[in-house]
């Protein structure tokens, strides 16, 4: 890819340079395969594991990393927590998909700390996880047996729950945050939550492919580059960087992940 666009690997990289790396694609990532993945990983870099991707864009793509690329993933977990103050020690409550199917309806899956970014670190409180594909009204009944401190959820369904409530003035006394992943976050679902419940939003940006690209401000809502993970360019239809302002195609470029590559993934 790299000789095609003329590039001397053996040359400094410059800015215009860079530019002329043709983007990777999820397609790309499906038709090269394993021709992707490194033959000579650092060995210090540890095992490799495989992600794959939900499949939600209808393109779902499997990629290697290491445990290099999980301790910065843990890190970024931690960070999160700590930018907005969490207190690790009350109940975290989680509604979300499962990869091994568990958490479901009426019991969930219930844990003896947050998960493997805080429990080394912090003395965490419970927390428990509760299966997507339960209905919104055992939904709330569920989170009302819990009456957890933190939520984490989709913005698509805490807008259901939020409804919902709004409807039957279901309140929960104890919640202090809500936190979302995987889906846009509108400003509406912001406002909602604070109409409704009284409590604030905060949002994350991440692949499973790339990790963390960026988190929410702990003092506003907008977002901060995770720029020790991954560069991050935003570009427009003809492939130049956007203004400030614009709106333009996301691509990545992760930095630690020696297993697999993807330089500019869009």
């Amino acid at each position: 890819r790299f000789a095609e666009a003329g590039i001397d690997l053996e040359s400094p990289l410059q800015e215009d340079t860079w530019a002329r790396i043709p983007l990777l694609t999820r397609r790309d990532i499906q038709v090269a395969g394993d021709s992707l993945v490194s033959q000579s990983v650092p060995r210090a870099h540890g095992k490799i594991h495989t992600l794959s991707t939900s499949g939600s864009t209808g393109m779902p793509v499997t990629v290697r990393g290491t445990q290099v690329t999980q301790f910065f993933w843990l890190s970024f977990t931690l960070r999160d927590q700590l930018w907005h103050g969490f207190d690790v020690t009350k109940k975290l409550a989680a509604i979300r998909h499962n990869r091994s199917g568990g958490g479901q309806y009426p019991d969930g899956v219930h844990y003896n700390g947050w998960g493997p970014a805080t429990d080394p670190v912090l003395a965490a409180g419970p927390s428990a996880m509760l299966a997507i594909s339960t209905p919104v009204e055992q939904q709330i009944e569920w989170l009302r047996r819990q009456n957890p401190d933190y939520l984490i959820t989709y913005p698509s369904n805490l807008m259901a729950l939020l409804s919902h409530c709004r409807e039957r003035k279901i309140t929960f006394p104890n919640l202090r945050c809500i936190e979302t992943l995987s889906e846009v976050l509108h400003s509406d679902v912001r406002t909602t939550c604070r109409e409704v419940w009284g409590v604030k939003v905060v949002d994350m940006y991440s692949t499973q492919e790339v990790g963390y690209i960026a988190l929410q401000c702990p003092e506003h809502e907008h977002y901060h580059i995770q720029s020790e993970n991954v560069l991050a360019e935003v570009l427009d239809e003809e492939g130049r960087p956007c203004r400030p302002g614009e709106t333009g195609r996301v691509v990545l470029t992760p930095l630690h992940n020696f297993a697999m590559p993807l330089v500019r993934y869009a």
